[in-house]
């Protein structure tokens, strides 16, 4: 059975691990030991089925060094920082939020136990500690999202969850930038 590019066989420049959930395949430029060797490809197999998928593009010059791509997900490296990414998150309706460690745009993410639609005012902040509590007891909780331009707070969604589950969600502004 073989799915094509998804079908690497452990070699000098393929990892192949065994876990759980199947395979966890990872393709390099260079043999391993290698110096300078660099990750080009991730995924999970499962027989057919590909999943966590993430490639990654790596630049001689430029502003960024290397750009990781997942599925709705671009990590971008700037070239010779290791503190500051530029994140940018293709949320379900289209809508590009980013995040910029170097730049004027970031997200704010505000964890809450309630959230008024119509208000559109999130009750108070929960810390990690409640969030995974309310995951694991599978009770209600939302994540609110806000898109920050400079001096501009925008709210962009909520997303409400029962425990782990993505049971809604509420967009306020499109991807056409309303």
């Amino acid at each position: 059975m073989s799915i094509k590019g998804f079908d690497h066989e452990i070699s000098p420049t393929v990892t192949v691990r065994k876990n759980k959930d199947g395979e966890f395949v990872q393709v390099w430029n260079l043999p391993f030991k290698t110096q300078g060797r660099k990750l080009l490809l991730s995924y999970l197999r499962n027989g057919k089925n590909i999943t966590e998928i993430q490639k990654l593009t790596y630049y001689d010059s430029g502003l960024y060094s290397c750009v990781s791509e997942t599925e709705n997900q671009k990590l971008y490296t700037y070239r010779g920082d290791k503190r500051y990414f530029r994140f940018e998150t293709t949320l379900s309706n289209g809508y590009l939020l980013v995040d910029d460690g170097k730049g004027p745009e970031s997200a704010e993410y505000i964890y809450c136990s309630k959230f008024d639609i119509n208000t559109k005012i999130p009750s108070r902040k929960l810390n990690d500690n409640a969030v995974m509590k309310l995951q694991r007891n599978n009770e209600s909780w939302y994540k609110v999202i806000y898109q920050i331009n400079g001096v501009d707070k925008i709210l962009v969604a909520s997303q409400k969850y029962c425990g782990l589950e993505l049971i809604s969600e509420e967009f306020y502004i499109g991807s056409n930038g309303k």
